[in-house]
């Protein structure tokens, strides 16, 4: 979902089977899914708190802005 207006960002189809095993968890491909729908939360996120974020908070996160600054993405 978008932080605003609530809308869908994005849809992901999980290529794991079902059941999942525990072991599925700790697998690539779980791992890469996870991250990817990480970071998508967190660019909402950032949006839905605005300007209480500046470029200075965002060192260490893994965020790929696009090549725009932060205020853009905002």
């Amino acid at each position: 979902m978008r932080a605003r207006p609530g809308t869908i960002k994005a849809e992901f189809a999980s290529p794991l089977e079902r059941p999942r095993q525990q072991s599925v968890m700790m697998s690539s491909e779980f791992l890469a899914l996870r991250r990817g729908l990480m970071s998508l939360i967190r660019e909402e996120s950032l949006k839905a708190i605005g300007g209480e974020v500046n470029d200075i908070g965002l060192q260490g996160l893994d965020i790929d802005l696009h090549g725009q600054s932060l205020a853009d993405v905002i």
